[in-house]
């Protein structure tokens, strides 16, 4: 059934302004009529119920203006995450006291006047207001009344008490994994086994994720994934150290210096027991090049600490010292095994009886903070700022670092000059 809305006129401006008691010498030649719009269907249902209000910080506003999209993610028993070309953001509801309405097509001040602003220059404020009719040197209210105004007329399309509030986060990867970890790559002659509808490419992975495109390819390299006939993959860890360990033995089997690998001669010698796509993509995630001579080097951090993961089992202690020396057996010449290298797989304890080590890997921890938390002061009772970080960086924002995090929810003491971090309550 169609209702007919009342269309305001000039008259009607006339009383409105005669009983505002304002002066039509300063009211600008286009009035605007706003008038509140019944958006339903036949059968009641509010058209406009789909139409969100997103707040947009500077970033998200480049990305908009710039022609970018903006994706909305996640499953059905996840939280929805907001995501542009690089960052990730959680989406909260927020209300608010003053309510905002929408109109399409609003003009502002500045564009209903047909007269030049008034000193510009002057500051953001605007001045259109200032400059009306009174240069048409109209000398009374009544006569100003007489000047024809053009009167348009504009709907509300929606009135919000409530809209969407983006705050930046870390990326959400922990679904990835735990699709990755379904077919870990443990050499061709264990494909047998492999269920084949586990087998995700990378488009399919990205769809499922919670992450920009830049933060997700950022994430498969941490994860260091490769891809096996289309398909991403990740290698199960025993099958990773197998692969180093063959490739860094050819720096004493070949008389190599630290920075004088040689990619081609490394692919040459495993291509008869390692698959050759292997080879070259843990090369390249173990690796950097040298410039000066376009040999290669190995990352001492990440060689150290796929053969300390090869050690230590989740929960089993083991001397620290002894640990060391068995891991430093298993690294070239010209390596050595830090304690650093350690943080996010492994808990070392130099203040008990026995100095000790013990797994806990960063990736098996709960996702809420709390329970994380809980966790890691159940494992040791005080941490470094250095020991514990790679156990928070998961939950830092640009305006939430780690040290924030740990000044908010845990208790900090300093002993012989090292400051360490403590539950809040035992």
């Amino acid at each position: 059934m169609e209702v007919d809305h009342y269309v305001r006129n000039s008259e009607d401006l006339k009383e409105i302004i005669a009983h505002a008691k304002l002066d039509a010498k300063n009211l600008t030649k286009i009035t605007q009529a706003i008038y509140f719009n019944e958006y339903h269907d036949l059968l009641g249902s509010d058209l406009t119920s789909d139409i969100k209000l997103l707040e947009l910080d500077n970033d998200l506003l480049e990305e908009v203006e710039a022609g970018s999209i903006l994706t909305f993610r996640g499953g059905l028993n996840d939280k929805v995450c907001l995501c542009s070309r690089n960052k990730t953001y959680e989406i909260k509801n927020a209300e608010q006291t003053n309510s905002m309405i929408v109109i399409p097509d609003l003009l502002t001040a500045d564009k209903t006047s047909d007269s030049p602003l008034k000193s510009p220059e002057k500051g953001s404020i605007n001045k259109s207001l200032d400059r009306s009719l009174e240069d048409d040197e109209v000398e009374n209210t009544q006569d100003a009344l007489a000047i024809p105004h053009e009167i348009q007329h504009k709907h509300i399309l929606k009135v919000f008490y409530n809209y969407l509030e983006p705050r930046q986060i870390q990326p959400q990867i922990k679904k990835i994994h735990e699709l990755l970890k379904l077919t870990c790559y443990n050499g061709p002659e264990n494909e047998h086994s492999i269920n084949r509808k586990h087998l995700f490419t990378r488009r399919q992975l990205f769809t499922a994720s919670q992450c920009s495109a830049a933060e997700f390819d950022a994430q498969l390299e941490k994860l260091r994934c490769v891809k096996i006939n289309e398909c991403i993959r990740i290698l199960d860890y025993a099958y990773e150290f197998r692969v180093i360990t063959l490739m860094t033995n050819l720096i004493n089997e070949n008389s190599w210096k630290l920075n004088e690998v040689d990619k081609a001669e490394t692919v040459t010698a495993l291509e008869e027991i390692i698959p050759v796509e292997i080879i070259k993509s843990v090369f390249g995630y173990y690796t950097r090049e040298v410039p000066e001579t376009g040999k290669y080097e190995y990352r001492e951090d990440l060689v150290c600490r796929i053969i300390a993961q090869n050690v230590l089992q989740e929960g089993l202690k083991f001397h620290i010292d002894e640990f060391l020396d068995v891991c430093q057996g298993g690294l070239p010449e010209g390596m050595k095994m830090d304690e650093s290298y350690l943080y996010g797989i492994g808990v070392i304890d130099r203040e008990s009886q026995i100095p000790s080590i013990k797994g806990l890997f960063e990736e098996n921890l709960p996702l809420n903070l709390q329970n994380r938390l809980r966790c890691l002061f159940k494992a040791k009772e005080k941490w470094t700022i250095q020991q514990i970080a790679p156990y928070l960086e998961v939950f830092t924002t640009p305006k939430m670092q780690v040290s924030t995090l740990l000044t908010k929810y845990t208790r900090s003491v300093s002993e012989n000059g090292i400051r360490y971090y403590q539950a809040k309550h035992k």
